[in-house]
């Protein structure tokens, strides 16, 4: 009881205020570094949740060639949207390995989550004109398609050509020239729903 009564006159006393004022001050320079701590803590965790929630609604798609349908020969693309968010196709670039390139402005069709667009395309002027001699041309599809964080690019989709077997018309495959080796079975091309 003694002490204890010490104890309470030091605190009463002008003895306590210069200690007392110290641990005031070292007491708020611990809590404003732990402030500053966790408030870096907040932001990078809002820089985070930002940058996956750009990626969660940049469109997703995949691009698969085909035949337009089963009696004919006209190739077909189909993009298919494997993102959470609705975007609409903008446009297509074919571009051949001679260098030939050809802008097609799609009609802004829209592209529901799950769901696929089809788009047909007539290669026969890639192949240009008296090109008989060549046996076949390789050449690659890109779409642009827009969404809600912008234009993105899908990846390319290959496929090679060349005229038709009586000189007019125009045979496709899906892939590229490398992938045509001596014994590979070349399986038709799936028909695009």
């Amino acid at each position: 009881m003694h002490t204890l009564r010490i104890v309470f006159q030091w605190i009463a006393s002008d003895k306590s205020l210069a200690p007392a004022t110290w641990g005031l001050v070292i007491i708020t320079a611990v809590l404003v570094a732990d402030g500053w701590r966790k408030s870096n803590e907040q932001r990078e965790r809002w820089k985070l949740e930002d940058e996956r929630w750009k990626r969660e609604r940049e469109p997703l798609a995949i691009v698969e060639l085909g035949k337009a349908s089963e009696e004919s020969n006209e190739m077909a693309f189909a993009c298919f949207n494997l993102g959470t968010t609705t975007f609409f196709l903008k446009w297509m670039t074919v571009t051949a390995q001679d260098g030939r390139r050809q802008e097609i402005r799609l009609p802004p069709e829209i592209v529901l989550p799950g769901k696929s667009a089809k788009v047909g395309y007539d290669p026969r002027h890639l192949l240009g004109m008296f090109g008989e001699s060549t046996q076949f041309k390789e050449a690659n599809a890109v779409f642009v398609i827009r969404g809600a964080t912008g234009d993105v690019s899908t990846e390319p989709v290959w496929f090679y050509l060349s005229y038709g077997s009586k000189g007019f018309g125009c045979e496709w495959r899906e892939g590229r020239l490398a992938d045509r080796q001596p014994g590979t079975v070349v399986f038709p091309a799936r028909v695009i729903p």
